[in-house]
């Protein structure tokens, strides 16, 4: 019930985030309706697989929303086995790691202007 339970909190925190971040942006959100009744020819059903993949704006907007809003902002797991990460680093099995998405998804080191929803980011 929990994995449940959590797959639904989490696709409604991204979804809210999606729309408010849309009501904010109403230039994108035209973008994007335009995107997706040029991929589905204006008729109201359920996108396939391959049209979905035809819709880079809107993909790069929900990408977008899940680096500024991302519906679990911090995690923390325990280390199972000894490991090395791709830098070096070392972790041994019982260490607790611990990452913040929200803060990665935030930094000036990794993204242009961080503190703004621009979804094309993912296009460019």
């Amino acid at each position: 019930v929990n994995f449940i339970l959590a797959g639904r909190d989490t696709t409604a925190s991204l979804l809210t985030w999606f729309y408010y971040e849309l009501s904010q942006h109403a230039d994108v959100a035209h973008e994007i309706e335009a995107e997706v009744r040029g991929v589905l020819g204006g008729e109201r059903r359920t996108p396939t697989y391959e049209q979905c993949k035809q819709l880079p704006l809107l993909h790069a907007a929900f990408k977008e929303t899940l680096r500024m809003w991302p519906p679990v902002p911090a995690n923390q797991k325990v280390c199972v086995r000894d490991d090395r990460w791709p830098d070096g680093t070392r972790v041994y099995s019982g260490d607790n790691v611990s990452f913040q998405p929200y803060t990665i998804g935030r930094r000036a080191a990794y993204f242009d202007a961080p503190d703004e929803w621009r979804p094309r980011r993912f296009i460019d």
